[in-house]
């Protein structure tokens, strides 16, 4: 049987919820979270092209990254990575513009 912590009795709004849900799951909760809306905000920009898309969610995944950092829902080492990839789809958008004389 699972030995899950108790809830603290002060879980008094939904960021301490998070939280504890987070320490319940070892720190996954947030990670899926981020998971889970970078594809629901991929699928619903796929009016445009993919690199668009992917800009866009990439970039609304790492604004949710920088406020669950200062939550304290993500560690750092998953808070770089939606920052990687806005980083990198800013770099497919830029060159990969057709070239016209």
């Amino acid at each position: 049987m699972a030995n899950f912590p108790y809830p603290n009795e002060s879980i008094d709004s939904i960021i301490d919820l998070m939280k504890y849900d987070n320490d319940v799951t070892k720190g996954w909760f947030g990670i899926m979270i981020l998971i889970m809306f970078w594809v629901i905000a991929f699928l619903s920009l796929k009016g445009f092209e993919s690199k668009q898309a992917f800009a866009g969610a990439s970039f609304f995944v790492m604004l949710m990254a920088v406020f669950f950092k200062i939550m304290g829902i993500l560690s750092t080492r998953y808070f770089w990575f939606p920052i990687l990839m806005v980083v990198l789809s800013v770099f497919w958008l830029v060159f990969s513009k057709e070239q016209t004389v």
